[in-house]
């Protein structure tokens, strides 16, 4: 389907701004202050909402082959339910690899001011707000960023497929960050603290290019929908 599109289509749809869909933090009780009960209903039908559209969107990819480094994919296969799933044999496991690894570079990259890899693995609003943090830096300190590891295993949270590949992931981690003079003199030293990050990454259907942090989401947000021009 995606070659056909690709050899069809008369434009190319990336010269266009696109959206970020329904993505939600899924959850079966409204994380609203003092919420109401049509708060919690609210929120109970979100999730079932997005459940429903991760099989959907999860039977789009299965027909596309678009689970990296998964070769056979059947859009008929009870796996499409399995979006959420921390299993290594669930088509979502190399993109719950490919999450973590990318939340590790880019966090590196920032560190190392790298600003290459920096645009190499996002886009957009969250491209702009990296190199701002790079450039809010000290340029006489080095910054050491260390991943200490996995509270958790990183999960996707939701897949949407239309009119890109999207995956929300959840990390949950312990992670650390050191600063240091040109000399190797430390100025400071946070010591191991647990951080939860809800990150957006894209790929661009047809295009041979990477999946990359596109947006972040908050917890307490019921919904988050905008225009990105890719």
């Amino acid at each position: 389907m995606v070659k056909l599109m690709e050899k069809q289509l008369p434009y190319d749809p990336w010269a266009q701004s696109v959206q970020t869909f329904d993505l939600t933090i899924p959850s079966l009780l409204s994380k609203k202050k003092d919420a109401a009960l049509s708060d919690h209903l609210q929120s109970l039908g979100a999730t079932f909402r997005n459940w429903a559209r991760n099989a959907m969107s999860m039977r789009m990819m299965a027909g596309d082959k678009g689970f990296p480094g998964i070769a056979k994919t059947s859009p008929w296969s009870l796996q499409i339910f399995k979006a959420q799933s921390t299993s290594d044999s669930a088509w979502v496991a190399p993109l719950r690899r490919l999450a973590l690894d990318t939340y590790t570079r880019i966090n590196r990259a920032v560190a190392e001011h790298d600003e290459r890899a920096i645009k190499e693995l996002s886009i957009g609003d969250m491209r702009t707000h990296y190199l701002k943090l790079v450039r809010q830096q000290d340029p006489t300190r080095r910054y050491m960023w260390k991943l200490v590891g996995e509270r958790t295993p990183c999960r996707i949270l939701s897949v949407r497929t239309t009119p890109a590949h999207l995956a929300f992931a959840v990390l949950m981690d312990v992670q650390s960050l050191a600063v240091y003079t040109r000399k190797g003199s430390i100025v400071h030293k946070q010591d191991p603290k647990p951080v939860v990050e809800y990150l957006v990454l894209q790929k661009r259907m047809w295009y041979d290019s990477p999946w990359v942090i596109r947006d972040v989401l908050y917890e307490g947000l019921e919904n988050h929908e905008k225009s990105l021009s890719a």
